[in-house]
């Protein structure tokens, strides 16, 4: 995934430690808690701002979740 990768170049090391913290010994089947998800969308704010998700819209919570559990694989392979 193009985006996957150019954001991957982009978070900073603070970020990439908090979001391999969030999704260290899970899979991307596993329900995320509700506060892991904040910080998640929080994070998808700060780099992806143009693109809006709404936190109350369950494909958005997916989408988020998933979005970030692939950036995590990208910089960690």
């Amino acid at each position: 995934m193009k985006v996957v990768d150019e954001i991957s170049k982009l978070v900073t090391e603070k970020d990439k430690e908090i979001i391999s913290d969030i999704f260290l010994g899970r899979n991307s089947e596993a329900e995320t808690p509700k506060e892991d998800l904040k910080v998640l969308f929080n994070l998808w704010v700060k780099y992806m701002p143009r693109y809006k998700q709404n936190w109350g819209c369950g494909s958005c919570r997916n989408l988020v979740n998933n979005f970030w559990y692939k950036v995590n694989e990208t910089y960690n392979n």
